[in-house]
């Protein structure tokens, strides 16, 4: 009986993967339309500039040239870490440029995030909240129209993310020097999709200071260290190869109510 049932709920997840694949796969080809689904064709511009312009001259910074200017000169776009145009790069290269190709990083990152949702929740909770989990977050109204959106702030986000705090919890459970660094590698992947990500470095910090004891806190120390690391090696990464000022960030946290 229990494994009947178990057998029952592996079918559940699957259908609910097939049902997640199969509405992205229905979707992945809609043309780039003037609507707010439609805004991530800027980020084919910019992974078709990589192609434009070349890696070695870009420096895998985003560039926001369209034409040749006459000075022969680029204008970077240094707002973000540049993870998402670089996933759609390769798709690029290898099947042309196109609305599925720009789609595509994005809808398998949406896929993946419900069966990493899932396996989070099992672990963690049990399987019928995890299962409930993956059927509304698949589901879900903005999930359908926005899992297939080239985005910064989109799905590759998410489920790093995701990825990132499943990775906590079993440092959480098991401080080992494994678990630390499939956590600082999750991060990572979250850090350098966009700034966000690192919103959890203190939340993660304060939760693991008040639930673990005094002897465990080297290892929230050394993950808040490389989390401080990968955040310093990003600005000046962008400040060099994007020719920004070292100050590049600091207007962006000026009041809008200051002159």
């Amino acid at each position: 009986m229990v494994s009947n049932r178990g057998t029952g709920r592996r079918n559940l997840i699957l259908l609910v993967l097939v049902y997640a694949a199969s509405f992205r796969l229905l979707t992945v080809s809609r043309p780039f339309d003037y609507d707010d689904e439609g805004t991530g064709s800027f980020y084919g511009v910019l992974a078709r500039n990589y192609l434009r312009f070349g890696l070695a001259r870009t420096h895998g910074i985003p560039v926001l040239t369209v034409g040749q200017s006459p000075d022969g000169s680029v204008v970077y776009y240094p707002d973000h870490p540049p993870l998402v145009p670089l996933l759609i790069d390769p798709v690029y290269r290898l099947f042309g440029v196109g609305e599925w190709q720009t789609r595509l990083p994005t809808s398998i990152a949406t896929v993946v995030a419900v069966y990493v949702l899932y396996r989070l929740l099992k672990r963690h909770a049990t399987e019928r909240i995890a299962l409930l989990a993956a059927t509304l977050f698949a589901a879900a109204p903005m999930n359908l129209y926005f899992g297939g959106l080239p985005e910064v702030v989109g799905m590759p986000l998410v489920l790093f993310m995701l990825l990132s705090v499943s990775a906590y919890l079993s440092l959480h459970e098991q401080p080992t020097v494994r678990n630390c660094l499939l956590l600082i590698g999750a991060f990572t992947l979250a850090g350098i999709s966009d700034w966000p990500a690192f919103i959890m470095v203190p939340i993660l910090v304060t939760h693991w200071l008040a639930t673990q004891p005094r002897r465990q806190w080297a290892w929230i120390v050394a993950f808040g260290a490389a989390a401080c690391a990968l955040f310093a090696l990003l600005y000046i990464y962008i400040a060099l190869a994007a020719h920004a000022p070292w100050g590049w960030m600091v207007p962006l946290f000026k009041p809008v109510w200051i002159p």
